[in-house]
C-alpha cells in the first residue's frame, strides 16, 4: 500500500496530554501504594483501628463538607464565568461553617462512643481532613 499513513499515527497533542495526565495518575497510584505499605508496616496493632477509623470517616466527612457546592459552582461559572470568584468564596465560607459544627460533633459522637482520647482526635483530625480536601477541589 503506497501513500499509506505509518502503521501507528502520531495521536496528536491531545493523545500527548492523555498519555501524560495517565502517567501522572499512575505513579501517584504507585506512590499511594508504596506509602500505605510503608505506614502499615510501621503501624501496630492499636494504631491500624485509628487508621481504619480515619480511612473510613474522611471520605464520610468529605461528603458533608463539601455538599455538592462544586457541582453548583462548575454550572454557575459555565453561565457566568465573571461570578467564578464569588462563587467560590462562598463556598468556603459554607464549608468553613460546616467544619466548624461538624469537628465538635464529631468530637463528642468519639466522646460518646468511648474512644480513647488519641483516637478522639483521630476523629476530629479526619473531619479537618475533609475540609482540607474540599478547599483543593
Amino acid at each position: 500500500m503506497s501513500g499509506a499513513g505509518p502503521a501507528f499515527p502520531d495521536p496528536g497533542r491531545h493523545g500527548r496530554h492523555i498519555s501524560w495526565l495517565a502517567a501522572a495518575d499512575a505513579a501517584g497510584k504507585l506512590l499511594s501504594v508504596v506509602y500505605f505499605i510503608y505506614v502499615t508496616r510501621q503501624l501496630g496493632l492499636e494504631e491500624h483501628g485509628w487508621y481504619g477509623v480515619y480511612v473510613a470517616l474522611a471520605p464520610v466527612f468529605s461528603v458533608i463538607a463539601t455538599a455538592g457546592f462544586y457541582d453548583v459552582i462548575a454550572r454557575d461559572a459555565a453561565r457566568d464565568p465573571a461570578a467564578a470568584p464569588s462563587l467560590m468564596a462562598a463556598a468556603m465560607i459554607v464549608q468553613l461553617v460546616i467544619l466548624t459544627l461538624l469537628a465538635p460533633l464529631a468530637w463528642l459522637g468519639a466522646v460518646l462512643a468511648g474512644y480513647p482520647p488519641s483516637l478522639q482526635g483521630v476523629v476530629v483530625m479526619a473531619s479537618a481532613v475533609a475540609f482540607l480536601s474540599g478547599a483543593v477541589n
